[in-house]
């Protein structure tokens, strides 16, 4: 199964940096802020990873507020992010970014969570021209667009399904046949797409490909449908949620 994890480290300051001079203006040395925006599912069957994110968010601000802000020239800026919780929904996260930029007026955006709301939200975040850290966002799908204010941080899905592959290949030399089971989003069914190309040019047979609905509660008949097929391995994709349920379900 593959679950997501995310750390925001000190090396999230650079690409802020390099723009502030333009976006920042003018302003005392009491009242220098750079203003985030950050939209996340702080509520709905996204929270687990949605607080996860906005903790490691607060613990950046915390240590870069901590030492004096983000240095610029001679300038220093304190760091304000500035969160909504678009409750797991897609459309109000796009609904949010926009609010964020035109009433909260931030300098910077770190997208929605994920791959699919992060491609749904960029449309609005070009149209600004508001640079934007795409944190958590792996899919090829939400950079193809040559869109110039959107910027990634991870390693693509592509890669990510070659490195399983071939750990798989060197920890499990018997493993032949594949399951792929995967909620129908776009990220994880980006990276179970991956997953399956990647594993036919290396002798893998994938015996099983099914797609659930968001917010499904009910898996058993694809894991009697799995079970059956009798699957070396079974490669669920999805989220802390998802795969808490089909794990209890198994």
């Amino acid at each position: 199964m593959y679950a997501r994890r995310f750390v925001l480290t000190a090396g999230f300051v650079a690409p802020i940096a390099l723009a502030i001079a333009a976006l920042v203006a003018p302003a005392s040395a009491q009242d220098k802020v750079i203003k985030i925006g950050a939209p996340l599912p702080l509520t709905g069957d996204l929270a687990p990873e949605g607080l996860k994110q906005r903790q490691g968010y607060d613990l950046w601000a915390d240590q870069v507020n901590a030492t004096g802000g983000i240095k610029v020239g001679n300038d220093h800026y304190k760091v304000q992010i500035v969160y909504y919780d678009y409750e797991s929904s897609t459309p109000k996260a796009v609904q949010l970014t926009e609010k964020l930029i035109t009433d909260d007026k931030v300098n910077f955006m770190l997208a929605p969570f994920g791959s699919g709301a992060t491609k749904a939200s960029s449309n609005v975040i070009e149209r600004y021209k508001i640079p934007t850290i795409g944190s958590t966002a792996s899919s090829e799908q939400v950079y193809d667009q040559g869109f110039k204010y959107l910027f990634g941080t991870l390693t693509s899905n592509a890669i990510v399904a070659k490195t399983l592959i071939a750990q798989l290949k060197t920890g499990a030399p018997n493993v032949k046949t594949v399951a792929i089971y995967s909620r129908n989003d776009l990220f994880p069914l980006a990276l179970a797409s991956s997953l399956q190309a990647a594993a036919k040019p290396n002798g893998y047979d994938v015996i099983y490909f099914e797609k659930y609905p968001i917010n499904a509660t009910d898996h058993s008949a694809a894991l009697t449908q799995m079970r059956a097929k009798k699957p070396d391995w079974i490669f669920v994709s999805g989220y802390t949620d998802d795969l808490i349920l089909i794990r209890k379900q198994n």
